[in-house]
């Protein structure tokens, strides 16, 4: 097993953001769950739903249909939600700027009053990467989100899904100029990585990869009134194991991502 990718924060040490040994060995203790009653029932009607959606497809739709239809392209808009069924076929990337501070803000006095607020002390970006199929996520903080960065981190990204067995293939983002860039079209050409874009405008096709920004944010980067951003930044790591390997997921069937994967691998001929 290749080394553990790290994700390197403002200090520059890193370490594991999700180590795909350690959950080997934390899933070789816990594997007695994919055959508890809770599991496997969550995996048959994972199942079930995907026969249903497999008959409704040969039937055809319905004319209120709200099935995952076909896989959207660059310009998809609304319609129903979609599923792609291979895992790495198609990732979502995207980014968030957080603020740094040296001091607890308004999250922990309760008021956006100036006391212990400093300007000029940036941003850290949160670069991610949900893979559609198992809803896996990889992310890293960054000093930028410039073509240097998102090229840095789409390669970081490829290597960590490849260490779980996942090829990508495709990759999806919105139309920020890093992401248009040269650097980020050749990263992704060297590795036959088909790049899919959102429709200006419309950042719900990339609902996935927005949806799991706002649970990063909501359980994680203001979670709990953090001393400094440097503090928040240690415990992303934590985050990112609880949310793949415990965190139950709904479309999932309950079951964290990466136990609903290792199920799901289990039962591929």
């Amino acid at each position: 097993m290749a080394a553990p990718l790290r994700g390197r924060g403002l200090g520059g040490a890193g370490r594991p953001l999700l180590a795909p040994a350690s959950l080997a060995d934390r899933h070789a203790a816990g594997a007695h769950r994919a055959d508890s009653p809770p599991a496997r029932d969550a995996a048959h009607r994972a199942g079930d739903r995907g026969a249903a959606r497999a008959r409704g497809l040969d039937r055809g739709p319905g004319p209120h249909a709200r099935g995952p239809g076909p896989a959207k392209g660059p310009g998809a808009t609304g319609g129903p939600r979609y599923q792609r069924e291979t895992p790495g076929e198609l990732v979502h990337v995207d980014t968030k700027a957080l603020d740094r501070f040296v001091t607890a803000g308004h999250r922990a006095h309760g008021n956006r009053s100036k006391v212990g607020r400093r300007r000029g002390l940036g941003q850290d970006h949160l670069h991610v990467a949900v893979d559609d199929a198992t809803r896996l996520a990889y992310a890293a903080l960054l000093p930028t989100q410039d073509a240097a960065a998102c090229t840095r981190f789409l390669e970081a990204a490829r290597r960590w899904f490849a260490q779980l067995g996942i090829a990508v293939t495709g990759v999806m983002t919105d139309n920020a100029k890093a992401y248009t860039s040269h650097a980020v079209q050749a990263a992704l050409a060297a590795h036959g990585i088909r790049h899919l874009r959102t429709k200006p405008y419309r950042p719900q096709t990339n609902g996935k990869a927005e949806r799991f920004i706002q649970t990063a944010l909501r359980r994680w980067a203001y979670k709990k009134p953090y001393r400094t951003s440097a503090h928040r930044n240690a415990a992303l790591p934590d985050f990112l194991d609880c949310y793949n390997v415990e965190r139950p997921h709904r479309s999932l069937g309950r079951v964290p991502p990466l136990l609903h994967f290792l199920m799901q691998r289990e039962q591929r001929p």
